[in-house]
């Protein structure tokens, strides 16, 4: 005779429970709008379908951080183009080299980047190609945390200097990390 149905409805249920957490992983935590300006009369928000954080930090090179904040359905594990009437909006953040990437601000400017200045890179996709935006602003993280599934919040504040002219991007985010790589010569206590 089997296990008391009570026994397996709990098996049940924390099968579908770490399911759940697992779909969740790379799902916006908090879905605000983020609004994008491509010009004087284009403007598209949406509250992303698909949110999440890719982290890197290798021996040798600047740690990275790759942020995802898509208008639908995308993977971690692959790039899904948009569809038409999409937006996929890509911020890669990098720390000095040697030094951790944490929280804090990073620019984006035209100037040619410094290897000991932090940096943010937004990079936008919609269906009919991609671009980066005009140099001007900034990404600011208010949480950081770097093992697998840990959150990531921030703010992001790339506004145009010059009024009706190019692309500005603003709202705030919390994603997840979906991938992490951590390198495990840093003492992590420093």
């Amino acid at each position: 005779m089997g296990p008391p149905l009570q026994i397996v409805r709990r098996r049940i249920y924390s099968v579908l429970l770490v399911l759940s957490v697992l779909a969740s992983g790379c799902r916006s935590q908090e879905a605000e709008e983020i609004e994008l300006i491509l010009g004087p009369e284009q403007v598209v928000r949406f509250q992303p379908r698909a949110a999440f954080a890719e982290y890197f930090e290798l021996s040798g090179v600047s740690d990275q951080l790759r942020i995802t904040l898509a208008s639908y359905e995308a993977d971690c594990r692959k790039l899904v183009p948009p569809p038409p009437h999409g937006v996929s909006i890509t911020i890669t953040v990098e720390s000095p080299l040697g030094r951790p990437l944490g929280v804090g601000e990073y620019p984006y400017t035209a100037e040619e980047p410094r290897l000991d200045q932090p940096r943010a890179l937004p990079f936008i996709r919609l269906h009919e190609g991609a671009d980066r935006l005009p140099a001007y602003g900034k990404l600011k993280l208010t949480g950081f945390e770097p093992d697998l599934h840990g959150l990531v919040r921030g703010e992001l504040e790339f506004l145009n200097p010059e009024e009706g002219r190019g692309a500005a991007l603003s709202g705030k985010f919390t994603v997840r990390l979906c991938r992490s790589v951590l390198d495990a010569t840093r003492n992590k206590e420093d």
